[in-house]
């Protein structure tokens, strides 16, 4: 980076800027993934306020620079990390305020475990992931899905209003009567248009909150997933469950939160999840689940609260740091399918894991299946810019490398997600998560026909890509 355009920003922020190997540098880089950890950015900015974004992002205009905002760096692909690039952390706005009558501010790295603490006390939730250390920047910007998604919709159904510092440093209100068209591009758009700053959302009222963990033998793998997308595409909105069907064992998986997960290293099927309602009433519609003759173990118990419930379904003591040392380098990616799995496309996702668990040449991995139905649906595909209305469930594909992963491994990573699409192929949309970006993705799987309209509005408001995005990332910074 030119000198003098580094002593400009450290005149900006001083003492907020970090320098190679500086705390704030080094603190930049702990992200989730460990891929993040051996990047190095040229330098990382850590804005304590939207004034201070706003500064950065002028300063980046005037100086040509692109810079990448990273709120809880939470991306599988460690995106927001990224070699000789200006970063701006936002760890410093994670304020999360509830303002009574169902209204709740935040912050983007305020996380799902600051919001659970914050509504503790109440009985309004705001429907969005499981991992606690998420940050609410990226999920709301993304999408965000959550065992209450069939009854409440998306995060980003719920916003109201945010503040935006777009690419050129201006400090801009967004909501449906006010700037809509960036409104828009910040429900889905992946963060694309601009940094958000401030959000509000319209929370949702909660009372009785059942918890569901059950756990099957391997051998009724498909059995067991066929049962699940019945369930979801049938049973009440209530009902929000996650199949995962995952490797077990020394080096292959490790969770806490699954009673039998390193049992011999035979595969697990593992069912988790909420039912908003009573502990009787969860009972009588799992039926299908707890009279199967595969079942291990189950548990289904009415908790006080939604904190409640999610602390005994999480993993906390993995999930406490946003960087946990234990958490395996792996590649996620995803598809969303329409239409019942049959028997055949049930056991191609059971071979994958199959492979996943035996092949001396891979290390594991996960198949987690979640609904997409329900209250997502009651928007229109044009409402926002996500555009997977039309869905019925979310697939995520985890599969383990080492950090210095191989090409070799890419590329048998990339036969099997080639493969099982393949045999998937009946029902797939083609549309897959940008929170679960992949290499093999492009804008249009994440963004599909909303596409060229986001295209558009990230343009106007950030007209030179000061902005590293996923619909503009580093390469094209001379396009």
């Amino acid at each position: 980076m030119n000198p003098k355009y580094l002593d400009q920003l450290e005149k900006l922020l001083p003492q907020r800027v970090g320098l190679i190997e500086s705390r704030i540098w080094e603190a930049g880089r702990q992200v989730f993934s460990p891929m993040g950890r051996i990047r190095k950015p040229a330098v990382v900015v850590r804005p304590a306020n939207r004034e201070e974004v706003s500064s950065v992002m002028r300063w980046a205009t005037e100086t040509n620079t692109r810079v990448i905002a990273r709120s809880g760096g939470h991306s599988f692909d460690a995106f927001c990390v990224q070699d000789n690039t200006v970063m701006l952390d936002l760890r410093d706005l994670n304020q999360a305020t509830f303002e009574g009558d169902r209204m709740l501010k935040l912050m983007p790295t305020s996380t799902n475990a600051s919001v659970n603490e914050v509504l503790s006390h109440v009985n309004y939730v705001l429907p969005g992931g499981d991992c606690p250390t998420v940050a609410m920047g990226g999920q709301a910007a993304g999408g965000g899905f959550g065992y209450l998604s069939r009854l409440f919709g998306l995060t980003l159904d719920s916003m109201v209003d945010t503040t935006v510092v777009t690419g050129d440093g201006q400090i801009v209100m967004a909501s449906q009567a006010e700037n809509s068209d960036l409104f828009w591009a910040c429900r889905g758009g992946g963060g694309c248009a601009g940094i958000m700053t401030d959000m509000t959302f319209d929370l949702c009222p909660v009372k009785h909150v059942t918890c569901i963990k059950l756990d099957f033998q391997w051998e009724a793998a498909a059995d067991i997933l066929i049962l699940f997308t019945e369930m979801m595409r049938e049973g009440p909105i209530e009902m929000g469950l996650k199949l995962k069907i995952r490797t077990t064992g020394p080096g292959r998986f490790y969770d806490k939160s699954c009673k039998n997960s390193g049992y011999g290293g035979m595969p697990l099927v593992h069912l988790d999840g909420l039912f908003i309602g009573c502990e009787v009433a969860a009972l009588e519609y799992l039926k299908p689940f707890l009279n199967h003759p595969s079942l291990i173990d189950s548990i289904v118990v009415e908790k006080d609260t939604y904190r409640d419930a999610m602390s005994q379904l999480v993993p906390f003591d993995l999930l406490h740091d946003p960087a946990p040392r234990n958490i395996h380098p792996i590649r996620v990616a995803s598809d969303f399918s329409k239409g019942g799995i049959n028997e055949d496309e049930a056991v191609a996702i059971v071979q994958f894991i199959d492979q996943l668990e035996y092949a001396p040449d891979l290390a594991g991995g996960c198949v987690l299946l979640e609904s997409c139905n329900g209250a997502i649906t009651d928007a229109s595909i044009s409402d926002t810019a996500y555009p997977h209305r039309n869905a019925e469930l979310l697939i995520q594909w985890e599969m383990f490398h080492d950090v210095a992963v191989k090409p070799e491994l890419i590329q048998r990573h990339d036969a099997l997600l080639t493969g099982v699409r393949s045999e998937l192929s009946r029902i797939l949309t083609g549309g897959r998560y940008v929170n679960y970006a992949d290499r093999l993705d492009t804008p249009r799987n994440w963004w599909g026909g909303n596409l060229e309209r986001l295209q558009a509005i990230t343009t106007k408001y950030d007209p030179n890509k000061q902005l590293i995005s996923r619909m503009w990332p580093v390469e094209c910074s001379e396009e």
